[in-house]
């Protein structure tokens, strides 16, 4: 009997967490988030399986019958909608555009009857077995409405602003992604002290450690078939990749995509145009040549390929000192025009992280996981083209602050 209630005693320690899978159809897809279940949904398994955690995946029926099939292991621990959730979850189905985009955007802020619906989901769930933390991949205002309601912590996960050949890193949140993430003003502060001892030890004033950040990256394959390290990318020279750059100093414009959150909710503009309207007149005003980069993803999503195009379009039409890019240039010829530029701008880009991790100064017009609470934006600005400013301690401060203490 002892045993029994020893057992008992165990099992209701173990936290009880809800794996929210989003169920939401977003770009045309009921399995958006499909890639990201089958790496965190095997991670979160192997605790359960461990006894270290009480766990449930939830998952619209699309999802969960592509776990079944793909990653049979985690299944044991799906729940899925009822029949009328699913059916509700269906009717949220459409063409992805403007409307749909504005109903999903309702959602993330909690407006409206998606959000109430996924809250609901939640509820149900909760009476079944109590839920003591939800994790989710991104954001979901339906989730968000049930931890407030009931005081249940919630932890967003997202991918950090490094993609290969750099480091990959993510993070987990509990007040949100991007913009929204809580570690935007933890690493404030850990910038600003990084930033004073930069400034106030002559030991560092000759060293450039984000170096030591590229280490772990891997090499890249250039057009004369040498393998490159990422910080040898600023000291090379291709003839061919640099024959097809700017005379004159540039700086490198990354696009996001138009129906990203960064773009729609971490940032003052809601188009591709509205950005590069105003980051074109910045770079020209300044001096600079523009170098104009698409999204590599915009062609498998007609909304945001046709806004980019026309954007595009419309400044090439207006400026004579731009030049754009073949999205799908190699990473290559991508890294060397971005590690050979003045400056990076971006909404907020993953691309301008990087940018700094090359020692390039990027110039971030939104608000961005890796800005130190808008730190960033404040300390490195768009000078003259005459007149070259050394922002090495403010990069070094900031990718020491992140990539050491939170991705």
């Amino acid at each position: 009997m002892k045993k029994e209630n020893d057992t008992l005693k165990m099992d209701a320690s173990k936290p009880s967490v809800v794996y929210f899978i989003e169920p939401h159809p977003i770009r045309n897809s009921f399995t958006e988030h499909f890639q990201v279940a089958k790496t965190l949904g095997p991670v979160l398994s192997r605790f359960a399986a461990r006894q270290k955690i009480d766990l449930r995946i939830f998952a619209n029926h699309y999802v969960a019958k592509r776990i079944r099939q793909q990653v049979p292991g985690i299944s044991q621990y799906l729940v899925e909608p009822n029949d009328r959730e699913a059916r509700a979850i269906d009717d949220e189905f459409g063409l992805w555009n403007k409307e749909l985009i504005d109903r999903w955007i309702d959602m993330i802020d909690g407006i409206g009857d998606p959000a109430e619906l996924y809250c609901s989901i939640l509820e149900r769930l909760h009476d079944e077995k109590a839920i003591d933390i939800v994790l989710l991949w991104s954001e979901n205002g339906g989730v968000r409405k049930f931890g407030e309601k009931y005081d249940i912590p919630t932890l967003h996960g997202e991918l950090g602003p490094t993609r290969p050949p750099f480091l990959e890193t993510f993070y987990f949140d509990s007040a949100g992604t991007n913009g929204n993430a809580a570690l935007r003003f933890l690493a404030e502060k850990e910038f600003t002290i990084n930033l004073q001892e930069r400034n106030n030890s002559s030991s560092t004033r000759d060293t450039n450690t984000i170096q030591s950040w590229l280490k772990p990256s891997q090499r890249i394959l250039s057009r004369s078939g040498a393998q490159l390290s990422l910080s040898e990318l600023p000291l090379t020279f291709d003839p061919e990749t640099h024959s097809g750059l700017p005379r004159s100093p540039y700086v490198f414009v990354a696009l996001q995509l138009a129906d990203d959150l960064n773009t729609l909710r971490h940032s003052p503009y809601q188009s591709h145009q509205d950005f590069l309207e105003d980051a074109i007149r910045v770079i020209t005003d300044q001096g600079y040549h523009a170098v104009i980069k698409g999204h590599p993803g915009a062609p498998e999503r007609p909304f945001n390929l046709r806004s980019e195009v026309e954007a595009v379009n419309y400044i090439e039409s207006k400026y004579n000192n731009v030049t754009i890019m073949d999205r799908n240039d190699d990473i290559y010829s991508t890294l060397y025009t971005l590690a050979n530029a003045r400056y990076s701008m971006s909404i907020n880009s993953s691309m301008s992280f990087e940018s700094l991790l090359l020692g390039v100064p990027a110039i971030v017009l939104g608000d961005a996981v890796f800005d130190a609470g808008g730190r960033l934006q404040d300390l490195i600005k768009i000078g003259p083209v005459d007149i070259r400013y050394d922002f090495t301690f403010e990069i070094d401060a900031l990718a020491s602050a992140y990539l050491k203490n939170f991705f």
